[in-house]
């Protein structure tokens, strides 16, 4: 502005003040009209304004108005305008402040006019101004007339407090508003009830440097109108929806009687809406809403009531009072607790066909606006029922065909489900043998679509290789045959087994059209009777088994027994003694073979005792080697003083048998064989951090046996120990090894987890709870006599006479009568016929004649305090009787050493004495 072409000299010629600062408020330029203005609004002479700095001008400027107009210029960087007044003259100003690079540039002018009082007084709005205090500078015409209403037109409002001349002002939101515009110094605008006069009014306050001016507007009729066309467009609106409702319900006429009852209750406020049809000579109150609900089929007579009336007439009708209208049935009128109502027919093409009514409790409850909403209304219904008419008349020609249609949907449907929840494939084919439809679950689990299906022929399904055995049942089937036939298919599940039935399909005249047939998987049937078949011949193997191995314990008991008797016969020092030994080292080798042989055939009885792995490997160790070949090396690693573990010697020899066999056949070109024992402690938590399942902390016998065979992939590791798997041909092995190694380590106590890795070899690990030699030497002191010998008369009923023979020889030698005997029978003559008494009764389980149970039965009633030992070369669950295995007394297991004879002889007779 101040960089324009003007001279200075012109500036100062103006009547208009302009005057420039600096960035820091000093003074650089002020003409002649600013030099007579600003020492009045800042506080200084006109002298002193040159090179001074405008905010040291006087302490308080920079809260003027004209001081917060500069400040916001400066801070903002845009024009300011502000009114500000000539504190001397009172004259309003003009403030506008410019900002620039160089500071600012402010102009001072006068403020234009305001209009004047006469204008005020011709508009219809109320005027009035205040000052800094609050009290009426001007009032206009209109806001005269208002100050009437109060009583306040004998004196002159200007110059006292606006709280004083209009009181209701006080604590209204108007004086909120009025005062929120002073302090904020921004304009207000509002709408609010007053309540001295009941109206309302729009107020817009300003602020002003000097007070405030407030303009007010009588707002009651606008409003009044404005609250009466709402309504009428809200009723509107519920009407359009009620049509809405009306064509939502669709044909059926009740749900439509029911919509128009509620909606027009809902707009009418009335107590009650119903829909009133003919039946015979009466009007029946069909659909309701409101009180009507609680008398739906109610009768009113056609002639003799207003209902009635309405109908006959086709007039719509208005009741104000039931109570003085002649027209009134007055027993309806009480039932439904009607005062006031409004009825209109619903007129048709060529009659009335119902009556709408709404009522109320109240009198004289309904005017012209109820009306013309319940003729709106009645015309939707109207036009429903005639379409509900229409409907139901083409809903009669329909149902049956409906019905129809419905239960052939629901047979197909029935029929749909029940073939494709089978779990095979159902399929169909043509004469030309292609396939028209197949379906199942089959499909889905095999990974094939129907589509893909659908228009092959059989040969292209199944292959060139396949399809001869296919094509041959189909033309059987072709033919009228039912044919059924098994074949093999190729999946990505592997080789599966399956079995097809096909039978003629067969058209309207019989002819044959086509084939269906009906596939199933039936590998799992076909593996489960090889799973029996070898089971079956385990069986008999082991059965075969155990018969080998009771005669084995005949003799072998004979060997022991005489070689114990050349043992305590022979001096050390005799070479005969060591012969002996030897052959008492042989027979103790082949009662281990018998074990195994019992163990083979699950005929073995289970006897847990606390023993050393470290024994079970030396003893197997000379077995084992020629079993495992020339060409792979048995290297033992045994630790020296192993601890005890508590299992069956025989099972763990055949754990350790059973995967030393395993790891011959992982190494068919040759290899090394490691069985190795430790004791290992496991602290909390190592297992599961290390093998990914938990063992319980605490002490464990570790026995190793590893291989440097072929390995596992992880796919066989997960199947390791599962009944039947095996990799090898199923003419080669059972799968039956490493599953009874699995459940003889687990019934033992114990845990076993294999490490592997194709080319890696194989290393088996098997731990058992640890026990310490302390604890078994204990237990088996506890167990021992301090005396196996005595005077008492044990009977010895055995069959074989040489094993009968060794039993008495040794039970003699240690000071027992002994009475002996070759079956059941001559032990009950024996008892007769001696007269010394019999202790201790010592009988073989199978004999000829008269077995050991039946002894015992009949022993028990001539000696009824006599004690009972069974022996027996069968195993326990061969020929053994669960009641023989089940009873109180003790078994003793051919083939027994002469010292566990005598022990289990001391023990019987020391117990039955306690």
């Amino acid at each position: 502005m101040l960089d324009s072409n003007r001279s200075l000299d012109a500036l100062d010629s103006i009547d208009e003040g302009i005057f420039a600062l600096d960035h820091q408020g000093r003074f650089s330029y002020v003409n002649r009209a600013a030099r007579q203005l600003l020492p009045r609004l800042v506080g200084a002479t006109g002298a002193e304004l040159a090179g001074s700095v405008i905010w040291n001008a006087s302490p308080s400027f920079a809260h003027t108005p004209m001081g917060l107009a500069l400040r916001r210029a400066q801070a903002e960087g845009h024009s300011v305008a502000q009114a500000v007044r000539d504190p001397v003259s009172g004259a309003a100003l003009d403030l506008r402040v410019y900002p620039s690079a160089d500071g600012l540039s402010v102009l001072l002018r006068p403020a234009a006019p305001a209009p004047s009082a006469e204008v005020l007084d011709r508009v219809s709005d109320l005027y009035l101004a205040c000052d800094g205090d609050w009290r009426l500078t001007f009032v206009n015409a209109r806001t005269r007339e208002y100050l009437r209403l109060f009583g306040l037109g004998r004196d002159e409002p200007v110059g006292q407090s606006v709280w004083e001349v209009i009181p209701g002002l006080a604590g209204s939101r108007f004086q909120a508003e009025a005062f929120r515009a002073m302090v904020e110094q921004t304009e207000v605008e509002l709408e609010a009830l007053f309540p001295p006069l009941n109206r309302w009014f729009s107020a817009r306050i300003t602020p002003m440097d000097d007070g405030v001016i407030a303009c007010a507007r009588d707002i009651t009729g606008w409003r009044q109108s404005r609250a009466a066309l709402t309504r009428e467009a809200e009723r509107l609106a519920e009407v359009i929806r009620t049509q809405q409702a009306v064509i939502t319900a669709g044909p059926d006429l009740g749900a439509v009687m029911r919509v128009v009852a509620e909606r027009l209750q809902a707009l009418t406020g009335a107590s009650g809406a119903g829909v009133f049809l003919p039946e015979e000579a009466d009007l029946v109150l069909c659909e309701g809403s409101g009180t009507a609900r609680d008398w739906l089929g109610q009768r009113l007579p056609v002639t003799g009531s207003l209902i009635g009336h309405c109908f006959t007439s086709g007039e719509m009708i208005r009741c104000d009072d039931t109570t003085t209208d002649p027209r009134v049935h007055q027993g309806a009128a009480e039932a439904l607790r009607v005062r006031s109502g409004l009825l209109v027919p619903l007129t048709g093409a060529r009659s009335t066909q119902a009556v709408v009514a709404i009522w109320s409790d109240r009198p004289r409850a309904f005017h012209q606006v109820h009306e013309h909403t319940l003729q709106l209304l009645a015309g939707l219904l109207t036009a429903a029922m005639e379409r509900a008419s229409a409907f139901a008349a083409n809903q009669l020609l329909l149902g049956e065909r409906t019905a129809a249609l419905a239960a052939i949907r629901v047979g197909e449907e029935r029929f749909r489900q029940l073939v494709e929840s089978v779990d095979d494939v159902v399929f169909r084919l043509d004469r030309r043998q292609r396939c028209v439809d197949a379906f199942g679950r089959w499909l889905e689990r095999e990974g094939l679509h129907a589509e893909s299906l659908i228009g092959r022929t059989t040969g292209e399904i199944v292959g060139p290789e396949e399809a001869p055995v296919h094509e041959r049942a189909n033309l059987r089937a072709l033919a009228g045959e039912t044919v059924t036939y098994e074949w093999t298919l190729r999946t990505h599940r592997g080789l599966r087994h399956m079995q097809t039935i096909l039978s003629p399909l067969r058209g309207a005249e019989g002819e044959i059209t086509g084939i269906v047939g009906v596939g199933r998987d039936i590998s799992q049937r076909i593996e489960a009777e090889q799973q029996i078949r070898q089971a079956q011949k385990m069986e008999a193997v082991g059965r075969f088994a155990g018969g080998v191995a009771h005669d084995l314990n005949n003799m072998m008991m004979i060997i022991v027994g005489f070689s114990d008797f050349l043992l305590g016969a022979l001096d050390h020092g005799d070479p005969r003694w060591s012969d002996a030994e030897e052959i008492r080292k042989a027979a103790d080798r082949a009662m281990h073979l018998t074990r195994q042989l019992l163990a083979f055939g699950r005929h073995r009885v289970v006897a847990r005792e606390v023993l050393s792995l470290n024994d079970v490997v030396s003893g197997m160790e000379r077995m084992l080697r020629p079993l495992l070949g020339e060409d792979i090396a048995l290297v033992t690693s045994l630790a020296s003083e192993l601890g005890g573990v508590e299992a069956d010697y025989g099972q763990m020899e055949q754990v350790v048998m059973n995967l030393a066999l395993n790891s011959r056949d992982a190494m068919r070109g040759g290899g090394r064989l490691t069985i190795e024992t430790m004791d290992v402690d496991f602290p909390e938590g190592y297992a599961f951090e290390h093998l990914g399942f938990d063992i319980p902390a605490g002490p464990y016998v570790l026995m190793v046996v590893g291989d440097t065979g072929q390995g596992m992939t992880a796919e066989v590791k997960a199947h390791l120990f599962e009944p039947f798997f095996t990799t090898k041909p199923t003419t080669h092995n059972s799968g039956l090894g490493l599953a009874t190694v699995y459940g003889i380590v687990v019934q033992s106590g114990g845990y076993i987890w294999v490490d592997s890795a194709p080319d890696q070899g194989t290393s088996f690990k098997i731990c058992f709870p640890r026990v310490s030699a302390e604890d078994a030497i204990r237990s088996a002191d506890a167990e021992t006599p301090a005396s196996v010998g005595g005077t008492e008369t044990v009977l010895i009923v055995e069959d074989e006479e040489v094993v009968r023979g060794l039993a008495s020889r040794v039970l003699t030698s240690q000071g027992y009568v002994v009475l002996e005997a070759r079956n059941g029978r001559e032990a009950l003559a024996l008892v007769e016929q001696s007269p010394d008494r019999v202790d201790l009764v010592l009988t073989d389980v199978v004999m000829p004649e008269m077995g050991g149970q039946q002894l015992v039965e009949q022993l028990h009633r001539a000696l009824p305090e006599a004690r009972i030992i069974y022996m027996s070369g069968y195993a326990e669950g061969d020929k053994l009787q669960s009641s023989i295995r089940n009873s109180p007394y003790p078994f003793l297991q051919k083939p027994f050493s002469p010292d566990s004879l005598c022990l289990r002889v001391r023990e019987a007779l020391d117990t039955a004495i306690r």
